[in-house]
């Protein structure tokens, strides 16, 4: 099983792209965890995450080529 994981701002400097590949995650908390240990500064930064452009909770059980956003808080006018 695959996700496709989209970053956006300060979430994408960190990890240097707009979007990656990963596989074998179950839920959103295991993927969160995944990618907390990959970046360890996303920890000082509080995201909503998306799936298939729902906000969803960490509980939320991913599927094959789920969409998964990872939302920092927006600013702007």
């Amino acid at each position: 099983m695959k996700v496709k994981v989209l970053f956006f701002g300060i979430l994408s400097e960190i990890a240097g792209c707009n979007e990656q590949l990963i596989k074998d995650v179950g839920t959103v908390g295991d993927l969160k965890t995944l990618l907390s240990a990959q970046y360890p500064t996303f920890g000082n930064y509080q995201f909503q995450t998306s799936v298939n452009q729902i906000i969803s909770k960490d509980s939320k059980k991913l599927g094959n080529n789920d969409e998964i956003a990872l939302l920092p808080p927006f600013a702007g006018g």
